[in-house]
């Protein structure tokens, strides 16, 4: 499927061709309708800079801005990783061109259990990115959920506790690290632990909202951004 930002006319504006063409393959590898991808293109749109060799992308902070807005969502070090799992690239402030976006959300919004475990994987191991949610990993996310400890030192050792209890749980081949295939297993036994590290799925009510004309006014709006 020829995407948008391999035509030639790209980096003016796409004719009304290319789009209805790629509109209509995203409607077949993505879980949305023919309405709701054009939608998410005005989206976009309202929402685009001009990324490498002029190429439309939402960088990191905007994408961050829409996590907040949208989904209500207020962990910065978590923002920071759902930005990266949508993009292919590790560079902290990532960017994302219109199909990365939509295919993105897609999996966000409405993926399959699959897809968001996936997903979610990503997410989690998105620092080293090398399959494997380490220790060190494990302690970032974590640390986070322990909110009242008398002192650090109090804090430390609930925090190797709760570590020891996830590895109890989803370290099946007992490596002492968690791996894709770990984890995709557990998961498939217990839906609960899809989000084990941490809140990086949105809401119902949220994704109910999100493809809406109140969505698109509100990025319109001049404070949107």
């Amino acid at each position: 499927v020829r995407g948008l930002e391999n035509t030639e006319s790209f980096n003016m504006a796409p004719t009304k061709r290319e789009l209805e063409e790629n509109f209509f393959a995203l409607c077949e590898e993505t879980h949305f309708e023919i309405d709701e991808v054009e939608l998410l293109y005005e989206i976009f749109v309202t929402l685009q800079q001009s990324g490498p060799h002029g190429t439309p992308v939402i960088d990191g902070a905007t994408l961050r801005t829409v996590l907040r807005k949208s989904f209500n969502m207020s962990d910065a070090a978590m923002m920071d990783r759902i930005v990266q799992a949508f993009t292919p690239t590790t560079t902290f402030d990532a960017h994302c061109n219109w199909e990365e976006f939509i295919k993105g959300m897609s999996v966000f919004l409405r993926g399959t259990l699959e897809e968001q475990t996936e997903f979610c994987f990503r997410v989690y191991d998105c620092v080293k990115r090398d399959g494997y949610i380490s220790r060190e990993e494990m302690h970032q996310l974590l640390g986070p959920t322990i909110v009242s400890s008398p002192s650090q030192e109090d804090k430390e050792e609930a925090i190797r506790d709760l570590i020891e209890l996830v590895l109890k749980k989803l370290d099946l081949d007992k490596d002492h690290r968690i791996s894709k295939e770990d984890f995709t297993e557990s998961v498939k036994k217990d839906h609960l632990l899809l989000e084990v590290f941490g809140p990086c799925l949105p809401e119902t009510k949220h994704v109910k909202s999100f493809i809406s004309a109140e969505t698109l006014a509100l990025y319109k709006s001049p404070t949107a951004k």
